[in-house]
């Protein structure tokens, strides 16, 4: 082999190297080129645990008795107490702070008396615990029972009572917060009196908790305990 021969071979060498090392691979890591294999990136977006969301929020329940945890907020039946006498007539207020009441609870009055009831808040009813309103009859017997229908803010409502005994109702929407309110009429024996038994088990919790404070202040208010 002569020096060109040599050179010649050299030259060639040279050439097919530099042609590897310039040649595009099908894919960095050596996959195919259109990346079938490849990890998908995944699109920055809201996720579940996102701030944010919560799917397993509940929803705000409006006729919670504690919804702004104010102190000042009035509790249903807290603050009945005996009366020592009574009136010609009474007048109620229908309100909601917090929760829904009757204040007062408790009245008394003179048979033949009336009794008023206005709504300064929300919407509420003066329904009797009687057999029409499909209820355990808590008034006296052979009595009629009572239901204002959902009244609206300032409106009022009235009924005369011309037999004694003890009467207790509640409003419609708000029973299960402890809504309920007690008219006393005249002065009756409490012994035998539907309003002053022992709540009935299928009523509400709460309106079984709160009867049971008029029960009790009502029978010291015939009692001569006021």
């Amino acid at each position: 082999m002569n020096r060109r021969t040599f050179v010649a071979i050299g030259m060639g060498a040279t050439v097919g190297g530099a042609s590897g090392c310039l040649a595009t691979p099908s894919g960095a890591d050596g996959t195919p080129a259109d990346g079938t294999d490849a990890t998908p990136t995944r699109t920055a977006g809201p996720t579940d645990d996102a701030p944010g969301r919560d799917d397993d929020t509940p929803e705000q329940d409006d006729d919670s008795d504690d919804s702004d945890g104010d102190d000042d907020d009035h509790v249903p039946g807290e603050d009945v107490e005996p009366i020592s006498s009574p009136s010609g007539s009474a007048e109620v207020e229908m309100d909601s702070n917090g929760t829904h009441y009757f204040e007062p609870a408790l009245v008394w009055i003179e048979t033949g008396g009336t009794v008023v009831w206005e709504n300064h808040d929300g919407n509420h009813t003066t329904t009797a615990y009687h057999a029409d309103a499909g209820k355990p009859g808590r008034v006296p017997e052979g009595v009629e029972g009572w239901d204002s229908g959902l009244m609206e803010n300032d409106q009022r409502f009235e009924r005369t009572f011309e037999t004694e005994g003890v009467y207790d109702y509640f409003c419609l929407p708000h029973e299960g917060l402890g809504m309920v309110g007690c008219v006393v009429v005249g002065n009756p024996d409490p012994e035998g009196q539907p309003g002053l038994a022992a709540p009935q088990s299928d009523l509400p919790e709460r309106a079984r908790e709160v009867l049971e404070l008029l029960n009790r202040a009502t029978r010291e208010t015939l009692a001569g305990g006021g």
